[in-house]
């Protein structure tokens, strides 16, 4: 069998009220899965847990490295963002839709959204995900987020390999003021109408 060993630090600790709210946002994404950590030893002022998962249907215990990479990936990102250190904070996230299911990468909105009412910080975070943009819009609309509250920009690079962004502004009612450039959003669309 494949184990996860984890060490307990500062940053991450998972036990009791962390590993309640790591349960917690599993629920709210829908994983069917709930975490569980038996403590293994300790050495050298660290404690090393045994992480591994149960799966709420069957009972059946496995571990996160045999259940796809999306979970793993997902527990630093909850518990950094559920961390109260970080109140007024900024934190950089790179890329955390990579290797979720689509609902996953919408429901990230929802876990962003979370932390910035929560914690008051700054979120700053790189993405590819169309999901996840939309779910901010949807949020916006919704009014579980102050369109004020976030700002998305559209990076893009030119023939000389500059970068340059452009702020892609929401409106109340969740549209975007300006037409996307090319590439993004309309990239699924122009994939369906082959379809047809």
């Amino acid at each position: 069998f494949r184990r996860v060993l984890f060490r307990s630090t500062e940053d991450y600790d998972l036990s009791g009220d962390n590993l309640a709210l790591i349960n917690r946002w599993f629920d709210i994404f829908g994983i069917n899965y709930e975490l569980n950590v038996k403590r293994i030893k300790s050495y050298a002022s660290s404690d090393y847990w045994d992480l591994y998962l149960i799966d709420k249907n069957s009972g059946v215990k496995t571990y996160i490295n045999d259940v796809g990479f999306g979970i793993s990936q997902l527990i630093p990102i909850i518990m950094k963002l559920n961390d109260k250190s970080n109140m007024y904070k900024s934190i950089l996230i790179e890329q955390p839709e990579s290797q979720l299911h689509p609902k996953l990468q919408s429901l990230l909105g929802n876990l962003f959204v979370d932390h910035i009412k929560k914690y008051k910080g700054q979120l700053i975070v790189e993405t590819h995900s169309e999901y996840l943009i939309r779910k901010l819009q949807v949020l916006v609309a919704r009014k579980k987020v102050d369109k004020n509250d976030i700002a998305i920009y559209y990076v893009k690079k030119d023939e000389s390999g500059r970068s340059s962004l452009t702020k892609m502004e929401i409106d109340k009612s969740g549209q975007f003021i300006q037409k996307w450039p090319s590439g993004f959003f309309d990239e699924s669309y122009k994939q369906a109408m082959q379809l047809l």
